[in-house]
């Protein structure tokens, strides 16, 4: 026990046990037989127990070696799960299978793996179930006039819905601040964002909505050409945290026909 607590504490593991979230969080994942699901982070293996009884197929992805093989031991009679050894920043799930992911995130690896997703880089996900750091829970379903870069990008991506708040006292150990359950839903029918390709470029966006909120509360000419941000109609004075996505997107568009030369 000893030996194993630095890791954990190293790997930022929080255990949730509280029962009534591990359910909770489960409903969120709006589950069924036919669902493919992906977990990050099994960790003693309190929410798997309850997917792979609802699902038809549980990836469970852990990076800690001691806990893999705990894992394997406890499911080892279960033939819808697979135990995978890996970082969910470094995995790539098997191609061509639609996934629904349900997690209780490391804190730390929050932005990076909605990252991931927006980019498209863990597969066809079409809804997400994710207890994270309320701090985070609530940057990421913030509207104008207090919207925030995550917001944005991820709502490029799909709906997000914040669900509930977390004490610390569900989790083992217990961390110094909240979190929260939020739903991220995929947009049916995404809207291309400009760039290369067929659907746009989210990687390009991303670098884009960088720039904009590099200061998200000095006026927005001091980022932008002031011609560029009249093309979008978009008020020079105005804040990076009022603009709505759409607005971004026409601002996009704008700085995009600047820099290749097209004034249309």
């Amino acid at each position: 026990m000893t030996s194993r607590q630095p890791k954990f504490k190293k790997l930022g593991q929080n255990f949730l046990i509280n029962q009534d979230v591990v359910a909770d969080l489960v409903s969120a994942g709006e589950i069924d037989g036919k669902d493919n699901v992906l977990e990050v982070g099994p960790g003693l293996g309190a929410v798997t127990s309850q997917l792979v009884e609802k699902a038809g197929r549980v990836i469970a992805v852990e990076i800690d070696t001691n806990l893999v093989e705990q894992l394997r031991k406890r499911f080892q009679h279960l033939s819808n799960l697979d135990i995978v050894h890996a970082d969910i920043l470094d995995y790539t799930p098997p191609s061509g299978v639609f996934y629904k992911i349900v997690a209780s995130l490391p804190y730390q690896i929050t932005s990076p793996f909605l990252h991931r997703v927006v980019f498209d880089e863990l597969g066809d996900i079409s809804h997400l179930a994710l207890i994270i750091q309320k701090e985070v829970a609530q940057k990421l379903n913030a509207k104008p006039p207090k919207a925030s870069y995550l917001s944005n990008l991820v709502s490029l991506y799909g709906q997000v819905s914040y669900v509930q708040t977390i004490p610390p006292t569900a989790f083992d150990p217990a961390p110094k601040v909240e979190s929260a359950l939020i739903t991220i839903t995929r947009h049916p029918d995404p809207e291309p964002v400009e760039g290369e390709g067929s659907h746009g470029d989210p990687k390009r966006f991303s670098k884009f909505l960088h720039r904009g909120f590099s200061s998200p509360r000095k006026m927005l000419n001091k980022v932008f050409d002031p011609e560029v941000l009249g093309a979008a109609d978009i008020n020079p004075q105005r804040r990076a945290e009022t603009l709505t996505l759409a607005e971004w997107r026409k601002l996009s568009r704008s700085c995009h026909s600047r820099e290749s030369g097209n004034p249309g």
